[in-house]
C-alpha cells in the first residue's frame, strides 16, 4: 500500500476520527461499524491504492476552499488540514445524472451547489471497491438538497455546521460539526444549508450502484425562497451535538 499518498493519509486520518468517538445512538453505532469494516478491508490489506488525479474543476476552487476554512471546531483541524493536502489530488465531481435519472427533480439549487470525491468505491480515486463507497461531499451556502431515499444505508459525519436535517418528511433538525448522521436502507432524508459551506464525509455500505429517488413534498419551492431571502432565523432549538 502506498502509505506515503496523501489521499490514503486522509483515510487513515478518517478511521481515526470514527474510532475516537466512544458514544454513538444504536443506529448511529452501526452505521460506524460498518464503515469501519470497509476501511479496513482496504487500509490494512497489501493492495495497491490507484493512481492520484488532480482533476479540481476551477469553478468550484474558491467555494471548496471555503468550505474546508469552515470547519472551525478544534477536534476537527488535524483532519482538515489533511483535506487541503489531499484536496488537488483528489478527482471532484459535481451531480448531473451520477446519483440520480436525469429526469429527477432534484433542484437547480442542487445541481448548482453539489460536489463530491469518492475516495472509495466504483470509480474511487484512492481504491475500488464494487459494493463499498467513501468520500467527501460538499454543498454550498443556501442550499436545499430535496427529499430523497436510496437502497444504500449512509453514514454522515458532519465536518461543518450547523446543517439541516429531516427524516421521514418529519420537523427539521440542525447538527452540529462533529456529528454523525445515519440514514437506513430506504429512509428519506433531505438537507439544507445556511451561510456556510456543508462539507461531510460520506459512506454507502453497500448497494452503491443504486440511484437515489426523489421523494416529492408539497414545501419545496417554500424552503428555497426561504433560504435565498430569510425571514428570520431558519435554524432551530434542537441542534444535535
Amino acid at each position: 500500500m502506498q502509505t506515503e499518498s496523501v489521499s490514503v493519509g486522509l483515510l487513515h486520518a478518517f478511521r481515526e476520527l470514527l474510532q475516537q468517538r466512544d458514544s454513538h445512538s444504536a443506529g448511529v453505532a452501526e452505521g460506524v461499524t460498518e464503515v469501519l469494516a470497509g476501511l479496513n478491508r482496504h487500509l490494512e490489506n497489501s493492495h495497491t491504492a490507484l493512481a492520484e488525479n488532480p482533476a479540481l474543476p476551477d469553478e468550484r476552487v474558491k467555494l471548496l476552499d471555503r468550505s474546508i476554512a469552515s470547519i472551525s471546531k478544534p477536534t476537527l483541524q488535524s483532519f482538515a488540514e489533511q483535506i487541503r493536502l489531499a484536496r488537488n489530488r483528489l478527482t471532484w465531481r459535481v451531480d448531473y445524472g451520477l446519483f440520480y435519472p436525469k429526469e429527477a427533480d432534484v433542484g437547480q439549487a442542487y445541481r448548482d451547489g453539489n460536489m463530491h470525491s469518492e475516495l472509495i468505491g466504483p470509480n474511487g480515486c484512492v481504491f475500488r471497491d464494487d459494493d463499498f463507497s467513501l468520500g467527501l461531499f460538499m454543498l454550498a451556502p443556501k442550499t436545499f438538497y430535496r427529499d430523497h431515499d436510496h437502497a444504500a444505508p449512509e453514514l454522515y459525519y458532519n465536518l461543518t455546521g450547523p446543517c439541516g436535517w429531516r427524516f421521514d418528511k418529519g420537523h427539521w433538525q440542525d447538527f452540529a460539526a462533529g456529528s454523525l448522521v445515519w440514514n437506513p436502507q430506504g429512509l428519506a432524508h433531505a438537507m439544507r444549508t445556511y451561510a456556510q459551506p456543508f462539507l461531510s464525509v460520506y459512506s454507502w455500505t453497500s448497494h452503491v450502484n443504486s440511484l437515489c429517488r426523489v421523494v416529492p413534498v408539497d414545501d419545496w419551492l417554500e424552503i428555497e425562497a426561504q433560504l435565498v431571502n430569510p425571514q428570520g432565523d431558519l435554524k432551530f432549538d434542537n441542534s444535535q451535538p
